[in-house]
């Protein structure tokens, strides 16, 4: 055992003495981290920035009012960032500067269509959307806002249609049934026609201003008690980008002994009293420490440098040695099936990227559902990204049982399988 830990000590010592081998293990994952956190906004619960757009009300009028006040809702709810200028051509010249995602354009005429436009056929006015071809997720956002306030006012201007219709306008047949117009009633009065619609139009819109409609609220399922708390996505993905370079740090950790082979060194360690179990057992926990003492700062720097909530301590320290033994099994096993560092150092950058992709690691403990989640669990990190998920959300200790215990088999099923090749290579 003596013999082993010296080993180890040597080889965690010439690992953290490499400074390409330091930048694998420490800087790349925070910077990934830092530049995939920003781009998806960092925020609790996988929230998004308010997204930036202008504008321009030509109307003026009380429903356009109304329509402006809804947005500013949006705005106000942090959906939107919501600011005003006077005329189409500011609004494009925003978009192409790269200052809005989009701009909504009220154009003149809009509250007339809602307020007397029955028998002049208003209501096929269109509110414009101008939308910055570079962005994505902004303008969708901004048009489901739009197209949600939008559908209260074609509301109320059925409602208002419906009420000339009762009142019989003849005025009417000027709009063709297939724009939604409404066939005349006969001896219709067209003045009381009118005073109907607007006045249906108005308690309409007083009737909704004054009720609360249904809302939905989507959440991912809270594990645990009911005080669990969100996951950040800067700490979903610093845990997926953490387990997959624990993954690397592990396989290249392991691959000292094939450097030693090839150098000569192991061949007269052989000669000395020293088992072979005592060289490979050192081997392993070279490996082991050096990827425990990766993780450890790993989730120092996320807690210092991002303000991750990791969770319970104990669970925290459970799931880094666990993830540790696999990252170190799975760096044994992949070694013992290759003769020279070159091709360790190739199989392992595409089983560990494999395993990347399938287990989850590149999107971190966000879950796509479906399929994918069955894939990930034949996977020990993807285990580990749900072990990662339930702590960070406040689960209890017992809650992590099934997920530890996964990849303890794996840990141990990838040591046998190393420990085995390894000893028939070298008996």
């Amino acid at each position: 055992m003596r013999t082993a830990l010296f080993i180890s000590l040597k080889d965690v010592r010439r690992a953290y003495r490499d400074p390409a081998g330091i930048a694998m293990m420490l800087l790349a994952p925070l910077v990934l981290t830092l530049l995939l956190g920003a781009a998806f906004g960092g925020e609790v619960g996988q929230s998004l920035t308010p997204v930036p757009v202008v504008l321009v009300d030509e109307d003026g009028g009380e429903s356009a009012r109304s329509l402006v006040g809804g947005l500013e809702a949006a705005g106000g709810e942090g959906l939107l960032e919501l600011s005003r200028v006077d005329t189409r051509e500011q609004a494009e010249a925003a978009i192409d500067a790269g200052n809005a995602s989009a701009a909504i354009i009220i154009p003149e005429g809009f509250s007339e269509a809602f307020s007397g436009g029955w028998s002049l056929g208003g209501a096929g006015i269109q509110v414009e959307l101008l939308q910055d071809p570079a962005a994505s997720v902004g303008p969708r956002l901004v048009a489901g806002v739009l197209r949600q306030l939008i559908s209260s006012f074609n509301g109320a201007w059925a409602a208002g249609a419906a009420a000339a219709v009762e009142a019989g306008a003849p005025g009417l047949a000027a709009i063709p049934e297939s724009d939604g117009g409404f066939p005349a009633e006969p001896g219709g009065d067209l003045a009381a026609a009118q005073d109907a619609a607007e006045a249906a139009v108005h308690r309409f819109r007083e009737l909704q201003a004054g009720t609360q409609p249904p809302q939905i609220e989507s959440q991912s399922p809270r594990i645990g008690d009911a005080e669990a708390t969100e996951v950040s996505v800067t700490g979903a993905v610093l845990a997926g980008m953490m387990i997959f370079f624990m993954l690397i740090a592990g396989a290249n950790a392991a691959r000292s002994i094939l450097e030693e082979d090839q150098a000569g060194t192991l061949a007269r360690l052989f000669t000395t009293p020293t088992s072979r179990a005592a060289v490979l057992g050192g081997k392993f926990l070279s490996a082991f420490l050096a990827v425990l003492l990766q993780a450890v700062i790993l989730v120092a720097a996320g807690w210092l440098l991002f303000g991750i909530h990791w969770g319970s301590p104990v669970a925290v320290m459970l799931l880094i040695l666990m993830g540790s033994l696999v990252s170190a099994g799975l760096g044994v096993m992949l070694n013992s099936f290759v003769r020279t560092p070159p091709q360790a150092g190739a199989i392992a950058s595409g089983v560990v990227v494999f395993l990347g992709l399938v287990g989850g690691s590149f999107t971190g403990t966000l879950s796509a559902g479906g399929a994918f989640d069955v894939l990930r669990r034949l996977t020990p990190n993807g285990w580990l990204l749900e072990a990662w998920d339930l702590t960070m959300r406040g689960a209890p200790l017992a809650d992590l049982g099934l997920p530890l215990l996964a990849v303890g088999a794996f840990a141990l099923l990838f040591f046998l399988v190393g420990s085995w090749s390894f000893r028939r290579r070298y008996a």
